[in-house]
């Protein structure tokens, strides 16, 4: 009997409606373990999974039988769902319409969910990648992301997993998304 090897790895940004700072501390333990429950019910291996107050990041492996976008409206509705009905909380949680996936290698793993597991240090210091920011259709930060820059460019696509750059990255990105755009 034949077999399918798959390693897809993928990392997913979602902002509530407007950018608006809904996600409290208080709130986060209980909107994260949702995201990941229905990321288990889906079959997705999570690798990593944190945000701030206006969005979460998601590092992933999708199983083959399985498209991207089942995933971000899975946990996206299923977690919007949970903390508003669920939760008692200050406000009514929404998502914004979109998101922002991308793929990378396996060896960009540890980077990438590096990357996502400091985004508290990383906002605070406004050292962050615009690619893995960006969420839906938005490529310029919105006004409450007006903190995002750009990295400088290195010879390598990404660099090793203690340093904060995102290499090259963010300008193959705005190349791609311009192109699409033409």
């Amino acid at each position: 009997m034949g077999s399918t090897y798959t390693a897809l790895y993928c990392h997913v940004v979602w902002a509530a409606k407007g950018r608006a700072p809904m996600i409290t501390p208080k709130m986060q333990p209980d909107l994260y373990r949702k995201i990941r429950e229905k990321c288990r019910d889906l079959g997705v291996l999570v690798h990593a999974l944190n945000g701030v107050s206006d969005h979460v990041h998601l590092v992933c492996s999708v199983p083959p039988t399985l498209a991207l976008s089942e995933v971000a409206q899975g946990v996206k509705g299923s977690s919007s769902f949970h903390i508003n009905h669920m939760i008692p909380s200050p406000g009514h949680l929404d998502w914004q319409e979109g998101y922002n996936a991308l793929t990378f290698r396996g060896s960009e793993l540890a980077v990438v969910t590096l990357y996502v597991d400091r985004q508290a240090e990383r906002h605070a210091r406004d050292k962050l990648s615009l690619t893995l920011e960006r969420c839906g259709d938005e490529f310029e930060p919105s006004p409450a992301a007006a903190n995002v820059i750009r990295e400088t460019p290195s010879a390598g696509y990404m660099s090793s997993a203690d340093d904060w750059d995102i290499p090259r990255l963010d300008d193959i990105a705005e190349q791609s998304f311009k192109a699409s755009r033409s």
